[in-house]
């Protein structure tokens, strides 16, 4: 009767991480989605609201119409 060792079943090469496609594309859409609901949350905030905190109206609105790279580089917690 043959026995084995455990270590002849062990690769010697890591195993690919397959999983890291989807934990990346997993992470893309829950940045998007935290970011488009704090742009929904501030869009409710009138012009000296959005100065008090330290936003520009003129960004939110940007923001609103899909260009949002200069008011996310504002609010540290969604860069």
């Amino acid at each position: 009767m043959t026995t084995y060792e455990s270590s002849d079943f062990v690769n010697e090469r890591p195993a690919p991480d397959v999983l890291r496609g989807p934990r990346r594309l997993l992470a893309l859409i829950i940045r998007y989605r935290q970011r488009r609901r704090t742009l929904q949350c501030i869009a409710h905030l009138d012009a000296v609201q959005l100065q008090d905190i330290g936003l520009d109206p003129d960004h939110v609105a940007d923001a609103m119409n899909g260009d949002g790279a200069v008011l996310w580089t504002r609010i540290p917690r969604l860069r």
